[in-house]
């Protein structure tokens, strides 16, 4: 008998103690994919810099050698004039006539040189280019070094493997909101991601307003992040560690607010693929009769008023 509880005891210690990893890796993986989104930012920051950096330097480029071409232009049209006075002035039989003639227009003549034509653009592109291979170069391998041999490091180090805990950097002891005022002191102002949106959701309001627009489609780019099958969109901005909070504007006959992972499958026409689904989503859905709560395809009928605002809180374990 004893034996027996103790080995149940044991299984059911080792369950959760599973649930507990799955739970903080999915807690790790949510920062690993907000840190690399950031990086990714400053990637597209940086090149857009060295783009415009780059277009300066034609544009520089480009009207010096406009400048230039303007002044040959006028040169070649005073030279031509010189022709002609020249040819004009061989006809004079007189020889007296021809020097005084040839003296007075020598003397008002311009300066018959032309300037060079030398853009040093082109020399400065190689070392332009050259400077971008040996900085990508040099920012590779210090990403290698810096994210994969400290992890592998850390992992070596950590002799009793995954932790079952993420602390957040944040003093555990605060006492949990209640007013909404407490709830606001976490809040984010979101805005959605315009690369996941379905073809029959509109975006205005600078991303912060999703509308249905079933059956009109809109002209989106086909792009791997893109919801194929279910009516969704992401925001833009992630949640990991800590408290957070947002409120969501509702109105019409069928809406669903919610949390995901980032990793939920784009392109699945299955149920798990749809933010009411699968075990990692959560969410709140309004029918234009009734709220009902959804995880794991499980629906929880609520017994509550309509009301035209939703607030989300999560807090992540401590």
């Amino acid at each position: 008998g004893k034996t027996v509880t103790a080995a149940e005891n044991a299984i059911n210690k080792l369950q959760a103690n599973t649930v507990s990893i799955e739970h903080s890796v999915m807690e790790v993986r949510a920062v690993i994919e907000a840190q690399f989104q950031e990086l990714q930012v400053k990637v597209e920051r940086a090149k857009k810099e060295v783009t415009e950096i780059l277009e300066g330097e034609e544009s520089q480029a480009l009207k010096q050698a406009e400048g230039i071409r303007a002044h040959l232009e006028q040169r070649c049209s005073d030279l031509k004039k010189t022709q002609a006075q020249m040819e004009k002035l061989s006809k004079n039989q007189n020889d007296v006539d021809f020097l005084q003639e040839y003296a007075n227009w020598k003397k008002d003549a311009a300066d018959g040189s032309l300037p060079g034509i030398y853009i040093g653009l082109m020399d400065r592109l190689d070392s332009f280019s050259q400077v971008v291979i040996e900085s990508t170069q040099e920012l590779c391998e210090i990403l290698l070094s810096s994210y994969i041999e400290k992890v592998k490091g850390t992992c070596k180090n950590d002799k009793m493997g995954i932790k079952t805990t993420v602390h957040a950097k944040r003093n555990k002891y605060l006492p949990d909101p209640k007013t909404r005022d407490d709830f606001l002191k976490y809040s984010s102002q979101l805005s959605f991601d315009g690369e996941t949106a379905h073809k029959f959701l509109r975006l205005t309001e600078e991303n912060r307003k999703v509308t249905n627009t079933t059956p009109w489609q809109h002209p989106y780019p086909d792009v791997p992040e893109r919801f194929e099958h279910h009516r969704q969109v992401l925001a833009a901005e992630s949640f990991y560690l800590d408290r957070h909070y947002f409120e969501a504007d509702i109105s019409g006959d069928g809406v669903h607010v919610g949390l995901t992972y980032k990793s939920v499958d784009r392109k699945g026409s299955e149920s798990n693929s749809c933010i009411t689904g699968n075990n990692f989503s959560w969410c709140l859905q309004w029918n234009g009769r009734t709220f009902s709560a959804w995880h794991s395809d499980v629906e929880t009928p609520l017994n509550v008023e309509r009301f035209p605002r939703i607030g989300v809180y999560v807090d992540y374990p401590r």
